[in-house]
């Protein structure tokens, strides 16, 4: 630094903020650089705790799903609905995509390709985890049925890991 004071007469030590904007410190848990959310940690687990208390009002079969699973389409319905919403929102103009050059900031042309591949990544994989559970007619069919193969041939063993299963469930709720 050439001298103690700046041009406009402040003494140097004091700190300024630039061209005299100032913003407020970010906050933890702050939503300012959220643009879907779909990549966000903490939004996707409140979003998919919400799905899946929808799912259980609705499916009361679900108490007997696989957790692992149902977590999964639970996640993926919570990241999907993002993308949706945020697509939604960019083709109708009431949500500005990130700027791109050569690019419209709202209009179909403004959704990146990448929001888009996330979005069928997505769809798909809430298709396979609603199709392991079995939401439609011939996949619960098909659950049913190797079940009941799996408890003929797999005698009292497998019957036992059934129970204590539910058991686990039950005691966790």
């Amino acid at each position: 630094m050439t001298g103690d004071l700046r041009r406009d007469g402040t003494p140097v030590t004091e700190p300024q903020a630039p061209r005299g904007y100032r913003w407020e410190d970010a906050k933890p848990g702050n939503l300012l650089a959220v643009r879907h959310g779909a990549r966000s940690e903490r939004l996707v687990s409140e979003r998919a705790a919400q799905v899946l208390d929808e799912l259980r009002e609705t499916y009361a079969w679900l108490i007997d799903a696989d957790v692992v699973v149902l977590d999964v389409l639970c996640r993926a319905k919570a990241r999907h609905d993002a993308l949706a919403d945020y697509v939604e929102g960019v083709i109708e103009g009431t949500v500005e995509a990130y700027p791109r050059k050569g690019f419209p900031q709202t209009g179909i042309e403004a959704v990146p390709d990448r929001t888009w591949q996330q979005l069928s990544r997505e769809t798909r994989t809430i298709i396979d985890a609603a199709a392991k559970l079995g939401f439609t007619a011939t996949d619960r069919a098909q659950l049913m049925k190797d079940t009941g193969m799996a408890r003929h041939f797999g005698g009292e063993r497998v019957a036992q890991l059934v129970e204590r299963g539910r058991q686990l469930r039950e005691a966790a709720q």
